[in-house]
């Protein structure tokens, strides 16, 4: 395992299952990264993201909307992270972009109909670079 993303509820279970105590979410994430040297992410929902990597914490917003249905905001967020990982963008840029699309997912019914497309993730983060 390279990069573990769980939700926050997952996060504490996870670290359980691995021998690792923790009460808080942010903190199992960064003690599986430096338990294990996997990248240790956790999504937050509104909160956003928070990801542990080579020991360091890095953080993204979650974009500010109005939620309809959160069912693929995980697998939204997932997609596009390691899409953007693949492009060579970085760890950060990658929980930035995940977030976005995470977010967007949010704003539309279902499951795969929700998930934004490209375009849409780059039009909603032209606020964030600018």
């Amino acid at each position: 395992v390279d990069d573990l993303v769980v939700n926050e509820h997952e996060a504490l279970v996870v670290a359980k299952a691995a021998g690792i105590e923790a009460s808080d979410p942010i903190e199992a994430a960064r003690l599986i990264n430096e338990r294990f040297g996997c990248a240790g992410i956790v999504t937050l929902g509104a909160e956003g993201v928070v990801g542990w990597s080579g020991g360091a914490r890095h953080a993204a917003p979650a974009l500010k909307v109005t939620p309809v249905d959160t069912t693929a905001a995980g697998d939204s967020f997932t997609g596009a992270y390691a899409a953007a990982l693949d492009q060579g963008l970085g760890f950060t840029v990658a929980l930035v972009r995940g977030a976005a699309s995470g977010s967007l997912a949010c704003t539309r019914p279902g499951a795969q109909s929700s998930i934004p497309t490209k375009a849409e993730i780059d039009d909603a983060m032209r606020p964030l670079v600018a």
